[in-house]
């Protein structure tokens, strides 16, 4: 019984361990030597306001560009209106951790059509999601479009 132990403990002892992990490391490359033939892209015109906003020597400049607001030592801002939300929320009976399902949250689904498209417009007949923001929510439409 102990020979089957040590042979086990063996399998698993942090030598083993190292060893398989070194055959396992993939080799590492640089962008030039796997892509050498693939152009840069052009500038994403959103962060070309970032860009233009950290070159600006203007003191009393304020960065709304890139969505992430910043106080003058450089870390995170967050608005007021947001800090009352997440009180709101947090404070909400209903707050919890879960998952939503594949679709998002069924009421921002529902409040969200309210709010594009009015109280009266017919709800019912309008498909909602809740999905990644910004640039990932457009990437999923995008890709579901081209799909079809």
């Amino acid at each position: 019984m102990f020979s089957r132990i040590s042979r086990f403990s063996s399998r698993f002892s942090s030598r083993a361990l190292q060893k398989q992990c070194q055959l396992r490391t993939a080799p590492r490359y640089s962008f030039s030597t796997l892509f050498p033939k693939i152009e840069l892209g052009p500038k994403d015109p959103i962060l070309g306001i970032q860009e233009a906003f950290v070159a600006d020597p203007n003191p009393q400049k304020v960065s709304l560009g890139v969505g992430a607001y910043r106080d003058d030592d450089g870390k995170p801002w967050i608005l007021p209106s947001v800090r009352k939300a997440e009180t709101k929320l947090i404070a909400s009976p209903d707050y919890n951790h879960e998952y939503f399902p594949i679709i998002g949250s069924a009421k921002l689904c529902k409040e969200a059509k309210k709010l594009a498209y009015g109280d009266d417009a017919a709800l019912d007949n309008m498909v909602a999601l809740q999905s990644l923001s910004g640039t990932g929510s457009l990437r999923v439409l995008f890709g579901f479009i081209k799909e079809q």
